[in-house]
């Protein structure tokens, strides 16, 4: 099965590089933005794209979407902006 492509802001992240074992840097610092760890299942969302989400984002992101917020989700593989 596939990752759940949701997003998560996670403030104790933000600022933080990230280190290899031996303590150097291996990437930028991060903007707080981490990748759902849960595993997904097919939902397809309301405007009609088909995404792989695990049960709790998708109770969330249902709620996001009848609000008028679907804006406001990041997805994982797509640019910010």
């Amino acid at each position: 099965m596939a990752a759940c492509q949701v997003l998560f802001f996670d403030p104790a992240q933000v600022g933080r590089v990230p280190v290899d074992p031996l303590g150097e840097q291996v990437g930028p610092a991060s903007d707080g933005w981490r990748s759902c760890p849960a595993t997904g299942r097919g939902w397809l969302d309301p405007s009609g794209r088909w995404r792989h989400v695990c049960a709790t984002h998708q109770r969330q992101l249902v709620a996001l979407h009848h609000a008028g917020q679907a804006g406001r989700i990041r997805w994982a593989g797509q640019p910010v902006g």
